[in-house]
């Protein structure tokens, strides 16, 4: 009977060994699966860094550029301001009747090229 106790016990010893071995194996290929899945959160938080310095330079240039049109849109509305009143005083010379004869001549092409 001790002969099959000891058996038993060794085969009892083996199997827990291999059990152990089997599990240190698993554990190993774990902690790498572990350090990758690290090794990629610190790539995509460098990653999502990289993306919002990117944002804030659009966001920056983005806001530039809406100053830039405001300015430009301005300026365009001075422009037809000025333009309207010139177009109103020209209408005005033209209907003038001191001034009819003078606009009923033909312009030089000098002169139609500078009103244009």
């Amino acid at each position: 009977m001790t002969r099959f106790m000891l058996i038993a016990c060794a085969v009892v010893a083996l199997l827990g060994g291999g059990t152990l071995w089997w599990q240190s194996s698993t554990i190993d290929g774990l902690r790498a699966a572990l350090e990758r899945a690290e090794a990629s959160v610190l790539t995509l938080e460098q990653a999502n860094g990289a993306q919002n310095a990117t944002l804030a330079a659009l966001r920056r240039d983005v806001a530039t550029r809406d100053a830039v049109i405001a300015e430009r849109d301005r300026r365009m509305a001075r422009i037809e301001t000025e333009r309207a009143a010139a177009r109103r005083a020209l209408t005005e010379a033209l209907n003038d009747p001191t001034t009819r004869q003078w606009a009923a001549a033909p312009l030089p092409d000098a002169v139609r090229g500078l009103l244009r």
